[in-house]
């Protein structure tokens, strides 16, 4: 299951239960847009546009499907150059991870402290965004996330 925001995670989780299957056995994705640099307004300078962009197209595709609550549009959404001090802008119910390789760490480890997390898909090749420092950004989040969530030894749900 791919889910957005934690509420639906956890009316997922619910019907599981309801149909008398365990959560546990089943993998749940988290997609989320993942840009790092070193600095934290370097990440931001090269992924801003690419990802209002990107908001804003599945802003408008969500407000013509219409089938989810929230589905409300791209009305709230912060102009290029002030998307990255916004504190609301969200992207499939969550905050965007830009910023440092330590930011993404706390970002995610957020999310797993209030939902179940089986597997993050990461949006890293934003609209227009230059191939280089996309490619920069998975192999600093490669080098310095990744380890830390492999020590945490994050276990795989079980196949049902």
């Amino acid at each position: 299951m791919g889910t957005g925001p934690v509420e639906q995670q956890q009316v997922y989780d619910a019907a599981l239960r309801e149909s008398g299957r365990n959560p546990d056995n089943f993998f749940i994705a988290q997609p989320r847009t993942v840009f790092v640099a070193a600095r934290r307004e370097k990440a931001w300078d090269a992924a801003e546009t690419g990802a209002h962009y990107m908001m804003s197209c599945y802003g408008k595709w969500f407000a013509e499907a219409n089938d989810l609550p929230g589905d409300q549009g791209v009305a709230g959404l912060p102009p290029v150059g002030k998307l990255r001090d916004s504190d609301t802008a969200s992207f499939f119910g969550e905050p965007l991870i830009i910023g440092t390789p330590d930011d993404a760490i706390e970002m995610i480890e957020n999310y797993q402290r209030r939902t179940r997390l089986t597997h993050l898909v990461m949006i890293t090749a934003l609209p227009g965004t230059d191939p280089g420092k996309v490619a920069a950004s998975m192999k600093l989040f490669a080098k310095e996330v990744l380890p830390h969530f492999r020590r945490k030894g994050r276990a795989q749900p079980k196949r049902s």
